[in-house]
């Protein structure tokens, strides 16, 4: 039997946040003496996107003069590396071939994630997914490969934001004048005053919403939305974005007679399965947030409307991202493995000494670390952390 196996030590949780170390193993069990040029890892994190868009072809007639259009049914996708790093673990690109005897070898191997990477996702029209691949190179022969896709749940850090404007209150007014049949039938004011831009699970915001009714109509009901709209593209700028909203949040009043007043309180706490993504370095994902106060008008008159725009996030303005990550990523867990699907390959945790034959292996004691003779090829890797985010003084 010959295999090549990728397993990981450390991926207890099913999940690694950015800035852990992958730590595991690349276990290759061969029947027979056999050469090979190098092994080498790969780390890499994608983002894809696809869904079936229409493509218009037009056909000419030289003879006919005419011109004689028809569209088709394609699939539209957009791919987007945003980290790759390579490690040989044992020969190299150069030199000539190396012979493994019979038996299993053992190749460990330390991988330190970027701090400012995006998050698993998995969604209706793409993912951002992280993939760990190992290739035995044969020389004049098929390569021995083997990949697993592992979880990453990244925290939404506000203070990388638009810092403290967002924990400044906000007031917002819009007024309406009815008519019917071209006569005014007085008008509406509405004033909203919002507590703070920025948004966590943790958080219980009062949005206080104060409306006089100076119209002979009476409103029906007085309404707040918080929505979610994921924005996804394909590398065909021509193609229309798809959008997914979301309805996060929605709280309904009772309305106002005719020239009536009234102020309401409306509360705003996040549902405990809350999904915040996190798209940082993506160009195929960008998420958005909305608050709407609604005052809901009867018969064929529009509705009053006010639209807020307020940063969501895990980590709030002023809080420290802990570098142990002793907060808890519940909602980032969930969005990664339950709320959109997805999981890492778990049954590769952890790879078990015991679980190999210990009298026909070979260990290689040498792991891969991060000097120039352990032959690290990085392409494009994002700058590190704190070189982004500068530090919170207390």
């Amino acid at each position: 039997m010959t295999e090549c196996k990728v397993w990981l030590d450390n991926y207890h949780g099913g999940y690694y946040y950015p800035g852990n170390q992958i730590q595991g193993r690349v276990v290759i069990t061969v029947s027979t003496e056999t050469k090979i040029r190098k092994i080498k890892l790969t780390l890499k994190g994608d983002e894809h996107t696809e869904w079936m868009g229409t493509e218009r072809t037009t056909r000419h007639n030289r003879h006919a003069r005419d011109r004689r259009s028809r569209s088709r049914t394609v699939l539209k996708t957009g791919n987007h590396n945003f980290m790759h790093t390579d490690i040989i673990l044992i020969g190299n690109d150069h030199s000539g071939t190396i012979t493994i005897p019979a038996g299993q070898h053992i190749y460990p191997f330390t991988l330190t994630l970027p701090y400012n990477i995006p998050g698993t996702y998995n969604g209706e029209y793409g993912s951002v997914s992280y993939r760990l691949k190992a290739v035995v190179d044969r020389p004049m022969a098929f390569d021995y490969k083997d990949s697993l896709m592992f979880v990453v749940a990244t925290l939404v850090d506000l203070n990388a934001s638009r810092g403290l404007e967002l924990l400044e209150p906000t007031s917002y007014s819009k007024n309406k004048t009815l008519y019917c049949c071209c006569w005014s039938r007085g008008h509406i004011e509405m004033d909203v005053h919002l507590p703070k831009k920025s948004l966590t699970p943790q958080d219980n915001v009062k949005v206080s919403v104060r409306i006089s009714n100076l119209s002979r109509n009476n409103i029906e009901s007085v309404e707040l939305k918080l929505k979610q709209r994921i924005t996804c593209k394909v590398d065909d700028s021509s193609e229309p974005n798809k959008t997914i909203s979301n309805k996060l949040l929605h709280v309904k009043e009772g309305g106002i007679g005719s020239n009536g007043q009234h102020t309401y309180t409306l509360p705003v706490k996040l549902p405990a399965n809350i999904v915040i993504p996190n798209f940082s370095m993506c160009k195929l994902f960008k998420v958005t947030y909305s608050y709407s106060v609604v005052a809901k008008l009867p018969g064929p008159h529009i509705n009053l409307k006010v639209e807020m725009f307020p940063e969501l996030g895990h980590i709030d303005i002023g809080q420290n991202l802990q570098r142990d990550h002793s907060y808890p990523p519940i909602s980032c867990v969930e969005q990664a493995s339950t709320n959109y699907g997805f999981q890492g390959d778990v049954s590769r945790q952890p790879y078990l000494i015991s679980s190999i034959d210990s009298n026909n292996f070979t260990m290689v004691q040498s792991t891969v670390d991060q000097s120039d003779s352990a032959r690290i090829i990085e392409n494009d890797l994002p700058p590190p952390y704190d070189s982004v985010v500068p530090p919170i003084k207390d």
